[in-house]
């Protein structure tokens, strides 16, 4: 079974295990279309480490904004997260044979301390239906009671692997129409 392949059924396996624990991720409100969401994977364990959830701000005109929210799971904490975007997979910093820069990607969040969670939003010119490829980075550690870091790894999120010879991968989605919610039912 090919990486990408087990990936999409642990995926899916991790999924339903984030909705069942921390509730669905996936609601609509009067701010943002709803969430989707793709497992954060261990690269050098293979093994889900959380999770990044992706909406857009509503209304979703051409003038938009991004939120992504990455939570991680099973006692890993973010140290860093990375993250680059664009209408196609091409558009992500990337070498001549394919493999992402990750040095390169215009968003980096830095956690002063290993943090569970962290929030981003990205200002941008989007339109509803419009597809954008996101690859997510993070740097992730295990930490003892003490808090001391007992394991170091670099994870990444999504479902389809980057063309070239690497463990990176990301995920592509689209702008969501907006679903407003009458609060009063």
């Amino acid at each position: 079974m090919r990486v990408s392949q087990w990936r999409r059924r642990a995926a899916l396996v991790a999924s339903i295990a984030m909705a069942l624990t921390f509730g669905s991720l996936a609601t609509a409100s009067a701010e943002t279309a709803p969430a989707q969401t793709h497992t954060l994977f261990a690269a050098r364990h293979d093994v889900p480490v959380g999770v990044v959830s992706i909406a857009n701000e509503c209304p979703a005109y051409v003038s938009s904004r991004l939120y992504l929210d990455v939570e991680t799971t099973g006692g890993w904490m973010l140290t860093s997260v990375d993250v680059a975007y664009g209408a196609d997979v091409t558009d992500i910093p990337a070498t001549n044979s394919g493999n992402p820069k990750i040095g390169q990607f215009p968003v980096r969040i830095d956690a002063s301390i290993p943090t569970p969670s962290t929030s981003i939003e990205i200002a941008g010119a989007w339109a509803p239906g419009q597809q954008l490829a996101v690859a997510v980075h993070a740097n992730v550690v295990r930490v003892d009671e003490q808090g001391n870091v007992i394991e170091r790894a670099g994870a990444w999120a999504g479902e389809i692997d980057f063309p070239g010879n690497s463990i990176a991968s990301y995920f592509v989605d689209g702008i969501d129409e907006c679903i407003m919610i009458d609060p009063h039912g």
